[in-house]
């Protein structure tokens, strides 16, 4: 997978406050920002098609209303530790 962050989502964003927000990041990041939007079928969960195959350079941090909350300065040393453990591409 291509280096940078990369958001994957569940339903597609169409034309909304969050795909501004998206295309308004993309321009600004000095990195790749990429968008992965994915439809899930009755028979499937999120886990079954949410991520592709990743490999040893690639770090998830998994976003869900029930998990930790981070400050903006707490989010910012968690990315910059993903740096400096030597992954290139960070999938939110």
């Amino acid at each position: 997978m291509k280096a940078g962050f990369h958001i994957h989502s569940v339903g597609r964003w169409k034309d909304s406050p969050e795909r501004s927000l998206f295309e308004r990041y993309q321009t600004r990041l000095k990195t790749s920002l990429y968008l992965h939007e994915y439809n899930i079928k009755p028979d499937q969960t999120a886990s079954d098609i949410f991520f592709p195959p990743l490999s040893d350079k690639d770090y998830i941090i998994a976003l869900d209303e029930t998990g930790k909350n981070m400050g903006s300065k707490e989010l910012a040393t968690a990315l910059d530790k993903t740096k400096i453990s030597g992954h290139s591409s960070l999938h939110f």
